[in-house]
């Protein structure tokens, strides 16, 4: 029991500043509006050390630990972009300490909300969880994107964001009820055995390709990328910094995740797809880029 709790103290503690964040950035006046930033950062640098702590002290070790009945997987790559994540929100604090649209307790709040749901996307192994984990961090950005109301392009980013998101979810999620349906199984591990059961059927290939719609909407993947020059440009440079850094790493660790566990036995007839869409993205992207 003590190693499930070890294996959680970053996200509990995130999830209690998150709370101590949002009752002290009440109604900030004065110089305590810069002092909710910093708290935040504080608060995130202390989160860091305890991470760096608990890997030192052999949390998750050499071997992985497995709680929930599976659904959470504490091990290395757990480790790196838990850590990814956490300084990426410390930078952003430090960023936002004074902008004086975003010295709000609610806007911080949302942010380690956010990192929490980061984290749980890292450490998933089962479907279920990863898709909880990535509607918390998503439902968390929406409101980030238009967090600025006096500005007027944000609350347009923060729709927008919303809009392309869910339909980019429902996608996805589409995906895995075909996944479920056709093996029986969320766990991410034992799926990589139901798909070499099911390696003849179409609605296996139908249900990837689904999958890598969504997560091609998550990374900006060409020609899932409509919203990203609109998002961007209008929701607070701060929150567009934490967005091109922190969303496509969760993406990526999620994607990894699924393709590289669950889909093993069909790598070979998703290769040309994820070769494909990884080489447009590079050459639209950089044409885009030159005008």
């Amino acid at each position: 029991m003590l190693t499930w709790y070890l294996a959680l103290v970053p996200e509990l503690l995130l999830i209690i500043l998150a709370a101590v964040v949002l009752v002290y950035g009440r109604q900030p006046v004065g110089d305590r509006r810069r002092k909710v930033g910093l708290m935040t950062a504080w608060g995130l640098f202390a989160i860091l050390l305890v991470t760096a702590g608990l890997s030192f002290f052999g949390v998750p070790g050499s071997s992985p630990t497995e709680i929930w009945g599976g659904m959470f997987r504490n091990d290395l790559v757990t480790l790196v972009f838990r850590t990814m994540f956490l300084a990426a929100a410390l930078v952003t604090s430090l960023l936002t300490v004074d902008v004086r649209r975003l010295q709000h307790g609610e806007f911080y709040a949302l942010v380690l909300l956010a990192v929490v749901g980061f984290n749980l996307m890292a450490a998933a192994s089962d479907v279920i969880l990863l898709y909880l984990a990535l509607e918390t961090a998503s439902i968390s950005f929406y409101i980030l994107a238009g967090f600025a109301t006096d500005a007027r392009r944000s609350p347009e980013a923060g729709m927008k964001y919303f809009v392309y998101g869910a339909f980019a979810s429902a996608v996805m999620l589409y995906g895995l009820s075909f996944l479920y349906g056709l093996t029986g199984e969320t766990n991410l591990y034992r799926l990589s055995f139901a798909t070499l059961n099911n390696l003849d059927n179409p609605l296996l290939l139908l249900a990837a390709i689904l999958m890598i719609a969504g997560f091609g909407f998550k990374v900006s993947a060409v020609p899932f990328h409509m919203w990203t020059p609109d998002v961007y440009e209008g929701a607070p440079a701060p929150v567009t910094a934490f967005m091109s850094a922190a969303v496509k790493a969760a993406a990526f660790v999620a994607f990894l995740r699924i393709f590289f566990v669950a889909f093993d036995g069909v790598h070979d007839a998703l290769y040309p797809i994820l070769w494909w869409l990884a080489a447009i993205t590079m050459v639209v992207a950089n044409l885009i880029a030159l005008v």
